[in-house]
């Protein structure tokens, strides 16, 4: 074993070519075999290594390092076991780095998605998913904190159902042909609804935004409510107010 000893690809390019096309390169007499002699001069006779077994490590079907056997004295005569066992623990450091970087991967996903979670809750606008199914209706596939608190209708409650089957009177009086607008336009849709939960009436500004799939199509609708009850409520009194003491003249 040596330390520091760095070897360029450009410097051999016919062992290399010869690592990336196969699995194991086993030159017993390392200094003449085609495949290794390109070292001879500059790094097997200084160190004495008369026999080499290599085994490329690969990633995506490209190889990223090599596992090297060297043997020091007489020529060496590599066994089918040995070759077997370096393409073994090249093979294992190939999967052991593809899942590192996959946990890593999914680690880091799992962070990602923590934090859209955590910014999705805390919006204080409604925002909900719905997936656009084929028979035209729209099935809910997430909903925010803020559609709990004022609708009332839990997580469970909502996730997997229809819009028709919870706001079935609003969804038939004119919203359905909003989100059909959205659907085939492929663009934002804006407009006031008036919902009942169980938490009671909700008068809202509703934007609806598709989102589309490779081919083009939309399949998920994503919408928000900015709930405007209580200014339309207070706009309404200020109406029957002025209605019945209008002002003097």
């Amino acid at each position: 074993h040596t330390d520091g000893v760095i070897l360029n690809a450009k410097d051999y390019p016919r062992y290399f070519k010869t690592l990336d096309l196969n699995r194991i390169i086993n030159a017993d007499d390392a200094n003449s075999d085609p495949r290794t002699s390109e070292f001879s001069e500059g790094y097997l006779t200084p160190l004495g290594i008369t026999s080499m077994l290599d085994a490329p490590i690969r990633k995506a079907g490209n190889s990223i390092g090599v596992i090297c056997f060297e043997h020091v004295g007489l020529i060496r005569s590599w066994t089918l076991d040995e070759q077997l066992f370096a393409g073994a623990i090249a093979d294992s450091i190939s999967i052991l780095l593809e899942t590192a970087e996959r946990i890593e991967a999914e680690r880091l996903l799992r962070e990602k998605d923590k934090q859209l979670t955590s910014i999705y809750d805390t919006v204080g606008d409604l925002l909900f998913s719905l997936s656009v199914e084929k028979d035209g209706r729209y099935k809910f596939t997430s909903v925010n904190k803020a559609f709990e608190t004022t609708t009332g209708l839990m997580h469970d409650q909502v996730i997997g159902r229809y819009v028709d089957e919870l706001m079935p009177k609003t969804f038939l009086n004119g919203t359905r042909e909003r989100y059909r607008q959205a659907v085939n336009d492929k663009k934002i849709v804006r407009f006031e609804e008036v919902s009942s939960y169980p938490s009671g009436q909700l008068i809202g500004e509703v934007t609806l935004a598709p989102l589309l799939d490779e081919n083009g199509n939309c399949d998920t609708l994503v919408g928000s409510v900015h709930d405007i009850t209580e200014r339309k409520v207070a706009e309404d009194a200020l109406r029957e107010s002025e209605a019945h003491f209008p002002a003097l003249a």
